[in-house]
């Protein structure tokens, strides 16, 4: 009697969750409230992964293989909580999509600022020109220069509170850098010929 009614209750639950969810659908998908999470920068590894697997025990399509229809609503539910999950533990992705929830547009400040466009050039031509030996210490300068921008956006976005206004074009300019450096490790790695033997 217990058994029927704790599987009962998980149903119930399931069922609400993915309704809640089909919801979501119909307009841009709030990953933070999808999971149940607090809309913050500051994000603890341990509870997005945590409420996660909550949501995807609740909403598995195997829990509903005798509902056809649920089933269906279910496998959109696991497909969004996927891509919940893979934006909040990310941390620019995390930012970006903070600010699109804010109805910030992402700009492309770093075409704008003339410093870190020369500053690009130099990079990239230490890429290019890099030889195999210099690619492991490059990468390395690459992965801070990316660290310190993500660190500026956490100092931007202040812990768990929301961003001042005046902090967001700050917040866009580090999200833009922190791609470029992306791209840039991504151009290094595309670059780099692999290990003898493999």
């Amino acid at each position: 009697m217990a058994r029927q009614y704790r599987l009962r209750q998980g149903f119930l639950c399931a069922k609400a969750c993915v309704q809640r969810a089909c919801g979501h659908y119909l307009r841009m998908i709030d990953c933070f409230s999808l999971l149940g999470l607090p809309r913050a920068y500051q994000l603890d590894a341990g509870l997005l992964e945590n409420a996660y697997q909550n949501a995807m025990v609740a909403c598995h399509p195997d829990r509903h293989r005798n509902d056809p229809m649920l089933a269906a609503q279910a496998e959109r539910m696991s497909a969004g909580l996927n891509q919940a999950y893979n934006t909040l533990a990310d941390p620019l992705l995390r930012a970006q999509h903070l600010l699109e929830l804010a109805g910030v547009p992402q700009a492309q400040p770093t075409n704008q600022d003339t410093d870190f466009l020369m500053q690009q050039m130099k990079w990239r031509e230490r890429v290019e020109n890099a030889l195999d030996s210099e690619k492991p210490a490059l990468q390395d300068a690459i992965s801070r220069e990316r660290r310190l921008e993500l660190d500026r956006l956490a100092q931007g976005f202040g812990g768990d509170r929301q961003p001042a206004p005046e902090a967001l074009e700050t917040i866009n300019q580090s999200i833009a850098r922190a791609q470029y450096w992306e791209k840039l490790l991504a151009r290094l790695a595309d670059s780099t010929p692999p290990p003898a033997g493999q």
